[in-house]
């Protein structure tokens, strides 16, 4: 009787110890979380992070080839092109 009370106890502490060790993880994972998120609601102002969220629902990232495109011929002055064909 002893021997399976003895073998009780062991199973216990062992799960104890795991449990706590995994709750540990739980909080840590949920810091670093809150932390990322701060980070990013610091970095970008009201009015910058309506305009994104508004995109995302277009799945819209600034990184499909058509904006390279677009962005590329403004900067190489096909902003003038675009003014004398709308004139």
């Amino acid at each position: 009787m002893r021997s399976c009370q003895s073998w009780k106890v062991k199973i216990c502490v062992r799960l104890r110890i795991r449990v706590e060790g995994e709750i540990k993880e739980l909080a840590n994972a949920e810091q670093a979380s809150q932390t990322a998120y701060a980070a990013i609601m610091q970095e970008l102002s009201a009015k910058d992070w309506r305009k994104l969220e508004a995109q995302r629902g277009l799945g819209y990232n600034g990184q499909a080839e058509r904006t390279k495109e677009g962005t590329a011929e403004c900067t190489r002055g096909g902003r003038k092109k675009q003014k004398t064909a709308n004139s």
